[in-house]
């Protein structure tokens, strides 16, 4: 192989790396809250996560963008998108007090068909015949999940669903992010504002922390802040369309480590909805890249 084949190849390949492992990343920090939700409600987990990660933020945000990256010129749309990822969040964490790791992992995965689903009324975006039938599959996918028929069906499957409806809005108010604001000041501010909306969480009831809590807070502070930053990156250095796919390797992390600490073994239907919203996720990728081609 000639050398800059090697470096196309190295190039190709770390991205895909850095998603990789920013999925993984976020698998382990469902399941350490799904850990936690069993002492603390999802408001507390939610507030010492953001307590441990913030410092951490900050500090990175000065090392890399200076003081002028803790600017941001349209503050308005950071506390939209704060309201949005704390409710989000407090939604997941609620639903794994309930559901196993595998289906609440695979209904979040319904936010990019609830992405492209309010594109149209928000973003003016054309709903090609493509789409509709993605979004179609996709909800098809959650809805055998749910399994509303059967008696075992779950309230808080809907709670999963609310979140990935929540996330597809963080997602999209992006686009209104001012253009002048980096990568650091977006960081900063993710940080932020879920730490000011929780901190009433200081006036509630808390448990005894053990050592075994503490070590799960530090590990979904730093899991919770690292992820999206090594996810954000591999989406600068490739197309959204060539490492989007392994995205969905979360499903498997989630349904692995759901087997080791809860002995949770997916059903038929689970893996027949999750085959489902992946293949929908994987068709929408598919069609952005023929229309952006």
């Amino acid at each position: 192989m000639r050398p800059h084949s090697i470096v196309d190849a190295r190039s190709r390949a770390i991205p895909v790396l850095l998603i990789c492992v920013g999925v993984f990343l976020i698998a382990i920090n469902a399941a350490a809250a799904k850990w936690l939700v069993d002492r603390y409600t999802p408001l507390q987990i939610l507030f010492a996560r953001s307590l441990l990660a913030f410092p951490l933020v900050a500090i990175a945000t000065y090392w890399f963008g200076g003081k002028r990256a803790f600017k941001s010129h349209r503050v308005s749309v950071h506390v939209i998108r704060g309201l949005l990822t704390v409710t989000e969040i407090l939604a997941y964490v609620e639903s794994l007090d309930h559901l196993a790791l595998a289906d609440a992992t695979a209904l979040i995965f319904t936010a990019p068909i609830f992405v492209t689903l309010l594109s149209a009324p928000l973003l003016k975006e054309k709903l090609t015949a493509a789409r509709i039938i993605a979004i179609s599959a996709g909800f098809i996918g959650g809805i055998i999940i749910i399994r509303p028929h059967d008696v075992s069906y779950q309230p808080a499957t809907l709670l999963a669903f609310a979140a990935a409806l929540l996330n597809a809005c963080m997602l999209l108010s992006s686009r209104w992010i001012d253009g002048r604001d980096n990568f650091w000041t977006l960081m900063f501010y993710v940080a932020l504002f879920p730490l000011i909306l929780s901190s009433h969480a200081i006036f509630t009831v808390w448990p005894h922390l053990i050592f075994s809590d503490a070590m799960l807070f530090c590990g979904i502070a730093l899991c919770g802040t690292l992820a999206p930053a090594l996810v954000s990156q591999a989406f600068r250095m490739a197309p959204a369309s060539s490492i989007s796919p392994f995205d969905y390797t979360a499903l498997i992390w989630a349904i692995l480590l759901g087997w080791v600490f809860w002995g949770e073994h997916p059903g038929l239907w689970t893996w027949v909805g999750a085959t489902v919203i992946v293949a929908s996720g994987i068709l929408l990728i598919f069609t952005e890249k023929g229309q952006e081609t």
